[in-house]
């Protein structure tokens, strides 16, 4: 009973600040927001503005109230930069940075302990560049080239940084493939049964 009386009187106040200016409006309906979420989700913070995300957001694990997501919104639209945390560690598990809603500019992901475990680049929503993945000892175990979303090629690396395998793609279908030992000799291709 006294939660609720709480709510409807916290509810009353900030309504009837909703007149006084934008940025009031925006904390109002964060609040009005968290009090509808907390019951069955996890936290989430965010503000409308004419009934589209805009803005900062926060998402908070329910259990601890450890922030797990966070980012910003342009139009209903994710831009910038959006984080997600693990809710293991609370170390960065991912950085994605968007424009109008599209994976475009830097990415990354990160193993448990904060490590990088790869990086690369989207432009429009589609893998642009090198993309580069890392053994959990930060060595360089895998490089793939990437042009409009379509593999150019593949490298893969033993731990030591020597090459260990070789993939060519043209449209995206692999027209070549060529291993290697860990001394860098050339390996026969495995025969294959049809």
């Amino acid at each position: 009973m006294s939660k609720t009386i709480l709510k409807i009187f916290l509810i009353s106040y900030l309504l009837c600040n909703l007149a006084y200016s934008q940025d009031v409006k925006r904390i109002s309906l964060l609040v009005l927001d968290q009090i509808r979420d907390v019951k069955n989700a996890d936290v989430i913070t965010y503000a409308y503005n004419n009934q589209t995300l805009e803005g900062y957001y926060q998402i908070y694990a329910k259990a601890d109230n450890d922030i797990i997501s966070e980012g910003q919104f342009e139009n209903g639209k994710r831009v910038g930069l959006h984080r997600s945390y693990s809710s293991i560690t609370k170390s960065v598990n991912s950085e994605i940075t968007y424009r109008d809603g599209i994976r475009n500019g830097t990415v990354k992901f990160f193993y448990l302990d904060g490590q990088l475990q790869s990086d690369g680049i989207y432009k429009n929503g589609l893998a642009e560049g090198l993309y580069r993945e890392y053994s959990e000892k930060g060595a360089l175990i895998k490089k793939i080239k990437f042009k409009g979303g379509l593999r150019l090629w593949q490298k893969e690396y033993y731990e030591d940084g020597k090459l260990l395998k070789l993939t060519l793609y043209k449209n995206g279908e692999v027209i070549k493939e060529k291993r290697y030992d860990e001394n860098g000799r050339s390996l026969k291709p495995k025969a294959t049964i049809e």
